[in-house]
């Protein structure tokens, strides 16, 4: 099924023809009659497609985890000093190395908020297709143009 469209063709005389005369273009007649009086005919009308960047911005969720440098240094000091009670001499000075390295990882996760959540704003630039005007095509004493409209 063809799809008519009632339009209109202006002629340098100020006339006008209403569009179904403009089928008549098949059979030649009405062809002849615009070349006589000077007038371009439409042949076909296309929207203009242009593709530009558009910005795009969404909220992200980002796991963050802050690690707790009070807690570590307090649970290195308090391990230290429980291993310093532990043993003599070189046994001694092992034990409150291992208690401050003890005291300490044990002080940094239990400060630590792991798992915490923040979003922030992450942008993109995506290409989309829009419309800029149309182009019409068009046919002038024999010979076919195109021609872009804003």
């Amino acid at each position: 099924m063809t799809e008519k469209r009632i339009c209109q063709i202006k002629l340098n005389s100020g006339l006008a023809i209403p569009g179904f005369l403009a089928g008549l273009t098949l059979f030649g007649a009405l062809d002849a009659y615009a070349q006589q009086i000077d007038a371009a005919i439409v042949v076909a009308r296309q929207p203009n497609f242009v593709t530009i960047l558009q910005q795009q911005c969404q909220q992200v969720p980002v796991q963050i985890s802050n690690q707790n440098t009070g807690g570590t240094i307090v649970g290195g000091v308090l391990g230290a000093a429980i291993g310093n009670q532990v043993g003599r001499g070189d046994g001694k000075t092992v034990a409150t190395a291992v208690g401050a390295v003890l005291g300490s990882q044990l002080g940094g996760s239990q400060g630590a908020t792991a798992g915490a959540i923040e979003y922030r704003t992450q942008c993109n630039n995506v290409p989309v297709q829009v419309q800029q005007g149309e182009i019409v095509t068009f046919e002038y004493r024999g010979r076919r143009f195109s021609q872009s409209f804003p």
